[in-house]
């Protein structure tokens, strides 16, 4: 009898240590949703950014009043296209992801970046760390691949995030992105001036 109580409450041991070392749901979304927030360009952003180039007329310094107007439903579609694939209402709050899809993904500047750039984007790794379990609040260093001009350049890219109270992301700070953004704009002047991007 002695044997079996030792072998089950070894097996109840085994379970638990597995459960306690493996990832929670939160930190599986943030995961989810960093990895789909660093992995650009998309074909729809390729698309969006042609139609942004076209609302001028040749010869003509105004924009075309019809093409502005296409293009802000292009980027209606784009937010739209976002939402319903790429940051979805099960990991983000409803509220978040409207603000975060409209407006906030591009103001993180990189992806656009990246694009002209001609450069692609990815997430190898995350390290994930809960900072305040009352405020659910979340920093995370991400471990980044930039393929460029037939190079691989790793970048590490560190951030907040802050989930609601039923586990989804209902904040990401999309102010820390400058040094990502900039060593893009760094590739594309080094481009118009023919020079090697790392001089």
């Amino acid at each position: 009898m002695k044997r079996v109580i030792c072998l089950f409450l070894a097996v109840v041991c085994v379970f638990s240590l597995a459960a306690c070392s493996g990832q929670s749901k939160e930190e599986e979304r943030i995961e989810r949703v960093l990895g789909r927030m660093f992995t650009c360009p998309d074909e729809e952003l390729k698309a969006l950014i042609e139609s942004s180039r076209m609302i001028y007329d040749a010869g003509d310094p105004a924009p075309n009043p019809e093409k502005l107007v296409e293009q802000q439903r292009a980027q209606e579609a784009y937010a739209e296209h976002l939402k319903a694939n790429i940051f979805t209402a099960e990991d983000l709050t409803e509220e978040f992801q409207a603000k975060f899809c409209g407006e906030l993904y591009f103001l993180t500047n990189f992806p656009v970046f990246c694009l002209e750039a001609d450069a692609v984007l990815s997430m190898a790794s995350v390290e994930i760390e809960c900072v305040s379990e009352e405020n659910r609040s979340y920093a995370y260093t991400a471990e980044l691949v930039i393929k460029m001009d037939g190079e691989e350049i790793p970048f590490m890219q560190k951030g907040k995030l802050q989930m609601s109270e039923d586990g989804r992301i209902s904040w990401i700070d999309p102010y820390v992105f400058n040094d990502l953004a900039q060593l893009f704009v760094d590739r594309i002047n080094a481009k118009l001036a023919g020079t090697s991007w790392e001089e």
